[in-house]
């Protein structure tokens, strides 16, 4: 489907203030924008890829999650938003799984190049990897050596040691890059779930010194609790790379993912928590992981992946110049 054809919606024309999000949608320029053309505005990026879930066995159909997510922003409110960019979409074709994280990483440092916000809507959660790097390399380009804090909101570690990448290796894969540069690996996982990692993944979760939060401490009667934690965590950091995995949410909040949560955390934790990542004006890159269209009855999950994604258009960072946004 073309994206034009996807930002449409109800016409409300009682007023300016009957805007929807299909009505300040704007398409980046496919050449890329000169610098300071997007001045924090949100931009849009899919992934159209779920090579990554297929190799690590899960069910596949989160190529197409990017489209429906948009499907389904362009009919809400847009309220005080001015201005949100389309940046297309990244596919990953005959499964060359690395080369489209290589083109995503490329696409997301030009966008923060031009002082965009970029969040990336996947797609399986391969995405991690590739939204890690893209970042990264903005950093190496303007000399900054300050450390990236990554905030991964998912029922599973994804840590794995496969010799073939995959959607469960992306962290481990941000762990080795790190390990080889001497440069510190900062991951925190909230949601973790004691029944979908095994021990040999608690073991390398501790012998990288991640800091996790089971899915049982991450209720709503702790939320006041972790969010202090969370807090004094963003107050260390300059730069946030921010991951949901929709996993991270029980079954009957989001069916539609590869791998349904029988536990999970609450909508209404995951949201709060995000607010406070996003309020925190540090927070850089985000991307949205693992919705599966194909078993989503009613667009329920494809409606939380697009409330999430909504929650982060209100972002806002000091900017002057590109070199010194952060």
């Amino acid at each position: 489907m073309h994206l034009d054809k996807i930002w449409s919606g109800r016409s409300d024309t009682e007023s300016e203030d009957s805007k929807r999000i299909y009505n300040i949608v704007q398409f980046a320029d496919d050449d890329g924008a000169s610098l300071n053309d997007y001045q924090n505005a949100t931009a849009l990026l899919g992934f159209c890829c779920d090579e990554g879930v297929k190799r690590n066995q899960g069910r596949i159909g989160a190529a197409s999650a990017p489209n429906e997510i948009k499907r389904i922003l362009a009919n809400l409110p847009a309220h005080q938003h001015q201005v949100v960019y389309d940046a297309g979409n990244v596919e990953c074709l005959n499964g060359e799984m690395e080369q489209a994280q290589h083109e995503l990483s490329n696409k997301i440092t030009d966008l923060l190049q031009s002082n965009a916000f970029p969040i990336v809507l996947g797609g399986g959660h391969e995405v991690a990897y590739a939204s890690f790097m893209g970042l990264q390399q903005y950093l190496d380009a303007v000399g900054d050596q300050r450390a990236i804090l990554i905030i991964n909101f998912d029922a599973h570690f994804d840590l794995r040691t496969n010799r073939e990448p995959n959607s469960g290796t992306s962290f481990n894969q941000i762990a080795e890059f790190c390990a080889s540069r001497n440069q510190p690996f900062t991951y925190h996982c909230y949601g973790v779930s004691q029944l979908s990692n095994t021990a040999n993944l608690f073991t390398r979760a501790k012998q990288l010194n991640v800091n996790y939060i089971l899915d049982t401490d991450m209720q709503e009667r702790f939320l006041e609790k972790n969010i202090s934690l969370l807090e004094q965590t963003l107050e260390k950091y300059d730069h946030v790379y921010l991951t949901v995995d929709l996993d991270v949410l029980p079954a009957y909040i989001c069916p539609a993912v590869s791998a349904p949560a029988a536990y999970g955390v609450s909508l209404v934790v995951l949201e709060e928590m995000i607010k406070v990542i996003r309020d925190s004006k540090k927070l850089r890159v985000a991307d949205i992981a693992e919705y599966n269209p194909r078993f989503d009855q009613d667009s329920i999950t494809g409606k939380v992946a697009a409330r999430i994604a909504y929650t982060l258009f209100s972002k806002t960072t000091a900017t002057t110049t590109a070199t010194t946004m952060f």
